[in-house]
């Protein structure tokens, strides 16, 4: 069981997507281990895809 509760409103950008990343990590590894292939890959690229905002999001350093 997972809680989902309110999302402050001033959380910056990042908070939200490591958020999302966590959370679409956990969904990953559920559809894997119910061998749901296809939606494994789906969040595969999701997961991606929020990473590669993170990455173009973050400072230089």
């Amino acid at each position: 069981m997972q809680h989902v509760g309110k999302v402050p409103k001033r959380q910056p950008d990042a908070s939200r997507q490591q958020f999302d990343l966590i959370r679409l990590k956990l969904q990953l590894k559920e559809a894997i281990d119910e061998e749901n292939y296809e939606k494994a890959a789906g969040l595969r690229d999701q997961i991606r895809q929020v990473e590669l905002e993170l990455r173009s999001s973050s400072p230089a350093t």
